[in-house]
């Protein structure tokens, strides 16, 4: 923690190679570019670890990594890292981050002596081959989820801490001294950078901190959760990440209903909702220390207990309880089932769908932007429109909305019809995204397109007003 304190300001010079987060004024609220300084964490964990085997009989426990085991480990995080930084730098595409990610996974699961059976509620299941492609889908889950969280000040490096220092004392307790000490390494290092991170954050994590750190904990997870026979209590770990991995579901979940790429950013994740509810980043860091620290808490006492009940009850009831208060979660749940609820109401009921105007969600904010949408559809019906969609996204005022709308009554071909979509913009800024599709036999593209213009001046004057 201390080297890792001592290490961090220096980051002050990733300023001269671009190396910062700079103000976007849509998504990215802050208004000095801030250096990135996930190298130098790295830097600071690969510098511990291999003193972990150098210095092993100096232990008064028996400790078991060696260089053979450890290897895998450092080359697959110094390839993340890499990967990190360049895409801090320049920007990767999200499909070439998924390769990069799976590549350091599968760099990890297939070089390092994995268990392939795993307990599940005291049921022990041989996956056989199976068990590499599950471990290289977990540690590439970890990753983003870690990243996916990096979005408010302090909020990944607190959680991060929280499942390392899990990590360590479920190794202990399983007699994992290797991965323990590895785990407390990784939480010492988080102590020292959060200093930094904490409100008002002086350095950011960026990809190349937020990835390193996820495939490093998903690593030892792994290693700290197998039993003393060599399978893997599946249930800690899972209960551990619950909270991270449970906001990656809704994030894909949130976009895909959404029609909108996976790998897009949003404000939509939990920290962001929590920032809506309370505008405080302390409180935001509270919230989410109180949501991961009960996850945390029964994984390692299940682990204890060996009873596969704890982490589980624990874990759905924090999860109760975040939707119940709707602290996140919820506009994704009714997403789903309203898709699910009218492919139906489509098919069966298409009167009740049409009277409906489709599709509605107001993800965050409270615009009251449904009779804008009610009014939009009334136009487009009137024209014969096989699809209409709105997006408005406007993170800078906490709103995002959604609706969708489809005829029900014919059938949707890319050949048959004429699309228009066109970027809404309202005070200089992007607020979000118009779709429309038109039978092609009954509308010419001059009236398509005059019809959409006249909309999307509506809504921009709309959203201007507001």
């Amino acid at each position: 923690a201390a080297v890792a304190a001592a290490l961090i300001p220096y980051c002050r010079f990733a300023l001269r190679f671009g190396l910062a987060d700079y103000p976007d004024r849509f998504r990215k609220l802050h208004r000095q570019p801030v250096p990135i300084g996930g190298a130098v964490l790295a830097a600071a964990v690969i510098l511990f670890l291999p003193g972990i085997v150098l210095f092993r009989h100096w232990f008064a426990f028996p400790v078991e990594l060696t260089v053979t085991q450890l290897l895998p480990l450092l080359i697959a995080a110094g390839f993340i890292t890499a990967a990190g930084l360049i895409d801090d730098k320049w920007r990767l595409n999200g499909s070439v981050k998924l390769c990069c990610q799976v590549l350091a996974a599968f760099v990890i699961t297939s070089f390092t002596n994995h268990p392939t059976s795993i307990i599940f509620f005291g049921l022990s299941v041989d996956l056989h081959h199976l068990f590499y492609p599950l471990a290289v889908f977990w540690l590439a889950g970890m990753v983003n989820s870690i990243n996916l969280l990096d979005g408010a000040d302090g909020v990944a490096a607190a959680t991060s801490f929280f499942l390392a220092l899990s990590a360590a004392l479920i190794a202990c307790i399983n007699g994992h001294y290797g991965a323990a000490l590895c785990s407390f390494c990784l939480a010492g290092c988080l102590v020292g950078f959060f200093l930094h991170n904490c409100p008002p954050a002086s350095v950011y994590l960026g990809d190349t901190g937020s990835m390193f750190i996820g495939l490093v904990l998903g690593t030892l997870l792994l290693q700290s959760c197998a039993a003393p026979d060599g399978a893997v209590r599946i249930c800690a770990p899972l209960a551990a990440a619950l909270i991270p991995a449970v906001d990656v579901f809704f994030a894909i979940i949130r976009r895909i209903n959404m029609s909108r790429p996976v790998f897009s950013p949003d404000r939509g994740h939990l920290h962001h909702l929590l920032y809506t509810k309370f505008s405080s980043e302390y409180l935001v860091l509270l919230f989410l220390v109180l949501l991961v620290f009960p996850g945390c808490a029964g994984a390692v006492a299940g682990t204890y207990y060996q009873n596969d009940s704890i982490p589980l009850v624990v874990s759905a009831a924090v999860l109760g309880i975040a939707l119940v208060n709707d602290l996140f979660g919820r506009q994704e749940l009714r997403m789903l089932f309203g898709r699910v609820k009218n492919i139906f109401r489509k098919r069966f009921n298409p009167e009740r769908y049409i009277a409906k105007d489709g599709e509605t969600y107001q993800i965050q904010g409270k615009g009251g932007w449904k009779p804008l949408w009610h009014r939009i559809v009334s136009t487009a019906k009137k024209q014969q429109c096989r699809k209409l969609c709105l997006m408005l996204n406007m993170p800078y005022r906490g709103e995002n909305f959604f609706g969708n709308w489809e005829n029900p009554e014919s059938e949707y071909y890319e050949t048959d019809v004429l699309v228009c979509r066109l970027d809404l913009a309202a005070n200089g800024r992007s607020i979000g995204m118009l779709y429309a599709a038109f039978d092609r036999k009954n509308i010419d593209r001059r009236t398509v397109l005059r019809m959409v213009t006249e909309l999307a001046a509506d809504i921009e004057q709309r959203v201007a007003a507001a």
